[in-house]
């Protein structure tokens, strides 16, 4: 036993003959790959180089039967939906493929499918241009057109493949077809909702939804195949949707809450026992996705209400002074207990239900 760690030190530091020779060919690969990459970048120049003027003739040659031989066959193509066609065929395939592949292999089948799936947005948008009016139109209904119809892609095949990845997506479709999306703007981005109405359809469809979760938990329905693919989707982006619009419907710089008093109080304590209502749920049932993001959402909901004091003057840095405070401590503690922000996004809840 002395001589073991002078052995183990003598045995990791010798290199094998396999080794060696697998060094080798390390070395040779790389070299390959550099080769490769030499070539495709200098075969072009070098063809100039070489050939001179006859590269530019035939060059000048090429372009001139693209132009007045492929070019109008490619045109009359496009014109009578050709590609159109062949472009919805192909994302068919794509998914019948994905859906073809054995239990082993699902993972390759689900990122097939995917692409197919995910290719109909371009088919889509090609079509739009081909057959829909330059000008005029109602863009919010045609955003709303083509999220609806992505559920309609997403959902079926959430089902066949038994994915998460297709059944968050069917849902995070489904909400942009009600009017929740997210958009980039300067330095910062926005989520929420262009419209009330928009925000209301969506605040009812989350409301919906996330009561049927919450008997399927409760029934011990966790196991079904038609849950589990939308479970992790339902969590998230219903628990959001459902939050962020009461936390908006909430303040009293929105809508007609500001005179309005007691639709005011109304609705804010209307959001307090929403929080305590997930908050229970999530611990009674061992689903921290639901109690974490209730407890995010009160914290938003306090900092919210820190800025509608009626603070004169200058006493408008005190609450900037206690978010910023808040935000430390926060930050802190989730720097401690990561398992907070997992929970967020764990589907524990639709697994817990038989406890």
């Amino acid at each position: 036993m002395v001589g073991v760690k002078d052995l183990l030190i003598q045995m990791d530091s010798h290199k094998s003959i396999v080794d060696r020779i697998r060094g080798v060919f390390s070395f040779v690969n790389i070299i390959m790959f550099v080769a490769v990459i030499g070539v495709v970048c200098t075969v072009g120049p070098c063809l100039v180089a070489i050939l001179g003027p006859c590269v530019e003739a035939l060059g000048r040659l090429l372009l001139t039967f693209i132009k007045e031989r492929v070019a109008p066959i490619l045109i009359f193509l496009h014109v009578w939906g050709v590609w159109e066609l062949l472009s919805y065929m192909l994302i068919y395939l794509l998914i019948v493929q994905g859906c073809r592949y054995p239990p082993r292999f699902i993972d390759t089948g689900i990122l097939i499918a995917l692409m197919g799936a995910l290719g109909f947005l371009p088919c889509w948008m090609y079509s739009t241009a081909l057959w829909a009016p330059a000008t005029g139109g109602d863009t919010s209904a045609f955003a709303s057109l083509t999220n609806s119809m992505m559920c309609i892609i997403l959902a079926p095949l959430a089902l066949l493949l038994q994915s998460s990845v297709f059944g968050f997506l069917a849902v995070m479709a489904l909400f942009a077809a009600l009017g929740f999306s997210g958009f980039a703007f300067g330095l910062g981005f926005a989520v929420g909702w262009r419209s009330r109405d928009a925000m209301m359809q969506s605040f009812m469809a989350s409301n919906v939804l996330l009561l049927l979760m919450i008997v399927v938990v409760v029934g011990g329905w966790t196991d079904e195949p038609w849950v589990k693919p939308f479970s992790r989707g339902l969590m998230v982006m219903g628990s959001i949707v459902h939050f962020l619009a009461l936390l908006i419907m909430s303040s009293r710089y929105r809508w007609s809450f500001v005179d309005k008093k007691l639709e005011y109080v109304c609705i804010n304590f209307g959001y307090l026992c929403s929080l305590i209502l997930f908050a229970g749920l999530g611990q009674v049932f061992t689903a921290p996705a639901l109690s974490n993001t209730a407890m995010t959402f009160f914290v938003l909901f306090v900092l919210e209400k820190d800025f509608e004091l009626p603070w004169k003057g200058a006493g408008f840095i005190v609450p900037m002074f206690l978010t910023f405070v808040a935000m430390f401590f926060i930050s802190m503690w989730l720097s401690t207990h990561p398992a907070f922000l997992v929970g967020l996004i764990d589907p524990s809840l639709l697994k817990s239900a038989s406890v």
